[in-house]
């Protein structure tokens, strides 16, 4: 199994290789020690067996915690649902039980926060889902650490990304370009009553081996608790996430009045320059309105003669017809009295 990471960008998402323990990601090579697979987190839930392979390798703290208090037929159904929300982001598809909601109650704590004036999405559950069933995986594009702070300018609030720390290293995906519905997740801290609200789904860093021997690094959400149908699913980004997120939404605030003042000031030039132009060009305007007006006149005094002219030649071309007809009359006299 492969995991689709840039929408099937060949080239971006190299896998990692069992065999070295090495991580291709965006070309980039960095030695890694890979976490277990979800399969031998549940072999190791029993310390007693294989205690030392566990401290090297430790699993996800929620696993660790919860897995050997859980029974085989529980075991066995978190295990179903992983797999089914693996193989549906295989296929590009989602396995249907949530869906996004605009946020419509004004005394919701992450309006309260960000500002009631600011639209805001969040997950709902559309169907009941058992503690530690799988959700969804995360998804969006794999940085390592160093190349995502690099092309993000060193900024700590990661507005839609995860972590996937591993003992040498860490991963960040990336869902701002191409991520599905888990990013807009919801931070559980309750930032403006000061209080912390339950989160009821949590990140869940695995691997997956596929038939080539390649471990496979997936953040799967997974719910922590029973969550209700209709329920908001709410994770914990960190106790620091609003500070950090109004710190950067500050900072974007100040780049964006600045961009806004550079465009005002360049209007102002504009406006400027505008005026500079009419006024060099407003004189030869009242010129050119002035000639145009002489023009005009004259063109009315030609026109009026040339129908004074045209009435006189009407005049004469009447008084040469009247002047014919007499000298027809008089020869026509003449040659009647010689005929006498």
């Amino acid at each position: 199994m492969k995991i689709k990471l840039s929408m099937g960008e060949p080239g971006a998402y190299r896998g990692f290789n069992v065999a070295t323990d090495m991580v291709y990601v965006d070309l980039y090579k960095q030695s890694i020690e890979l976490r277990p697979s979800v399969l031998d987190i549940y072999d190791r839930a029993n310390p007693s067996r294989n205690k030392k392979s566990c401290v090297e390798v430790p699993p996800s703290q929620l696993w660790w915690k919860e897995a050997s208090k859980r029974g085989h037929a529980q075991r066995q159904a978190t295990l179903n649902s992983l797999q089914k929300v693996i193989e549906a982001q295989r296929e590009e598809s989602i396995v249907p039980g949530f869906e996004v909601r605009d946020i419509t109650d004004p005394d919701h704590h992450v309006l309260a926060a960000k500002g009631r004036d600011v639209s805001t999405v969040g997950v709902f559950a559309s169907r009941k889902y058992h503690q530690y069933e799988a959700v969804s995986v995360y998804c969006g594009r794999y940085y390592t650490s160093e190349d995502f702070d690099e092309s993000c300018g060193n900024v700590r609030y990661y507005k839609y990304a995860a972590e996937i720390n591993w003992s040498k290293g860490l991963l960040v995906v990336d869902s701002t370009e191409i991520g599905n519905e888990m990013k807009e997740l919801n931070h559980c801290q309750d930032f403006v009553n000061s209080q912390k609200l339950a989160e009821n789904v949590g990140f869940l860093e695995t691997v997956y081996y596929d038939a080539e021997g390649h471990a496979l690094p997936y953040v799967v959400v997974i719910a922590v608790k029973d969550i209700a149908e209709g329920q908001e699913m709410l994770v914990n980004y960190g106790d620091n996430y609003f500070v950090q997120m109004m710190g950067v939404l500050y900072n974007e605030t100040a780049a964006a009045k600045e961009r806004s003042l550079n465009h005002i000031q360049y209007a102002r030039e504009c406006e400027q320059k505008l005026k500079d132009y009419e006024a060099r060009v407003d004189p030869l305007i009242k010129g050119a309105k002035s000639e145009l007006e002489a023009a005009t006149l004259n063109l009315d005094r030609a026109r009026r003669k040339n129908l004074e002219l045209e009435h006189k030649l009407q005049l004469a071309e009447a008084k040469v017809r009247q002047l014919q007809q007499q000298l027809e009359r008089q020869q026509t006299n003449q040659q009647q009295q010689q005929q006498q």
